[in-house]
């Protein structure tokens, strides 16, 4: 139904990745599945489930964790580019 798919890269080069999917379970019930990982490891990382009965319920859910997600990725990249402006700074 609905996924996304969200992603950085560490100064490592570590490729980080955290995925938000809603499932339509048996019962008429709706599953939010949340998957944190790293592309190095075979395994997820942490995997995290949330059971809604109605559909308004866990669209209201899916988009509040999705806006949540994106304020924290701009947030971080900001951060990260003004640490490097920091570096250069300091290496002149």
């Amino acid at each position: 139904m609905n996924n996304v798919l969200l992603h950085r890269i560490t100064e490592k080069g570590n490729v980080r990745y955290y995925s938000i999917e809603i499932v339509v379970a048996l019962f008429e019930e709706y599953i939010v599945e949340r998957v944190y990982a790293n592309i190095r490891f075979k395994s997820y990382t942490d995997r995290k489930n949330n059971v809604f009965s109605s559909f308004n319920e866990v669209q209201i859910f899916f988009e509040r964790l999705k806006k949540t997600k994106d304020e924290k990725m701009i947030c971080l990249n900001y951060i990260i580019f003004l640490l490097k402006k920091i570096r250069k700074t300091l290496i002149k």
